[in-house]
């Protein structure tokens, strides 16, 4: 599929379950209560529980993935390898 300016991308719809986002929580480190826990986000005085901007990335890969018609979400890198990943650091 060849994407042209102004094609719009189709939403993703993602209902989370409270176990979702714990162990989503959890596989990023961040499994803090006010991320899957609704009456503790109420107690600290949100609406609901926070959603983690990780999560959105990986909803947005998703939608981006599906939009080149890469659904399963699998990409080729083009970087460059065999090189230090950063200026400076040890040998591999």
């Amino acid at each position: 599929m060849s994407a042209h300016t102004g094609q719009p991308v189709q939403p993703v719809e993602f209902t989370p379950h409270a176990v979702t986002l714990l162990r989503f929580g959890a596989v990023t480190r961040n499994a803090h209560r006010i991320h899957y826990d609704t009456g503790f986000a109420r107690s600290e005085g949100l609406d609901g529980p926070v959603v983690m901007a990780q999560l959105h990335g990986c909803l947005m890969h998703r939608a981006a993935m599906t939009f080149a018609g890469r659904a399963d979400g699998s990409w080729r890198s083009h970087g460059r390898t065999g090189h230090r990943p950063w200026p400076g650091s040890g040998s591999w």
